[in-house]
């Protein structure tokens, strides 16, 4: 059966997820091959975390240059722990135990690709823009549509591989609209399973000039 993905998605766990890498790997470090320079990169990538996950937390919503560079970071953090973890996992010496303290083995998953289909969280943020929030669990991310104001159909909108993700798209006109957003899980460049339920939130006229 296939395994869930051991990374954590939201940023709080992902941290502590990654400061235990980082601990474990200067402890088996010599067992599988480690090297000075990828103990290094994985205690920059820590640092990193830390730092722009602090300034994510202190400025919350006001701060999306903040938010975008902390994305940035766990991607990177991600990439390297994953890569590392592989060699790991390759090594003629490698035993489950070690992959329990590193934690890099995932959890069994049940999901039956062809019936999954996403669930979006919609939120207002800063700016009055609209936060649409998945689990893209096994999937390479979801394909998400939308529908506003006076549309009459959904248009596609983006292909997101991280949520949450945020539409800054002004309202049609001068006044209150409801934004509709429905999604299907991509696996690669294919789409795979059903399309989500339609979720919708309600926006208020803008303030100012439009």
């Amino acid at each position: 059966m296939a395994k869930k993905n051991y990374v954590p998605r939201r940023k709080p766990e992902f941290r502590n997820w990654h400061a235990n890498f980082k601990t474990q790997l200067h402890l088996l470090a010599t067992k599988y091959s480690i090297t000075t320079g990828q103990l290094a990169t994985v205690d920059q990538n820590d640092a990193d975390i830390i730092a722009d996950f602090g300034d994510d937390a202190a400025k919350d919503l006001v701060a999306r240059a903040a938010n975008t560079k902390s994305r940035s970071t766990k991607s990177r953090s991600e990439r390297d722990a994953r890569a590392i973890a592989q060699q790991i996992k390759r090594h003629p010496s490698y035993v489950d135990d070690d992959g329990v303290l590193l934690d890099i083995i995932g959890p069994e998953d049940s999901t039956d690709p062809a019936t999954a289909k996403p669930v979006l969280v919609l939120r207002v943020v800063a700016g009055g823009n609209v936060e649409v929030s998945f689990v893209k669990g096994i999937f390479t991310g979801v394909k998400i549509f939308s529908k506003r104001g006076s549309e009459t159909t959904f248009i596609f909108l983006t292909i997101d591989t991280e949520s949450p993700y945020v539409d800054n798209r002004p309202n049609l006109g001068t006044g209150a609209e409801t934004r509709q957003y429905q999604a299907v899980f991509v696996d690669g460049d294919d789409e795979v399973g059903l399309t989500s339920d339609i979720v919708s939130m309600a926006l208020a006229a803008p303030v100012g000039p439009v």
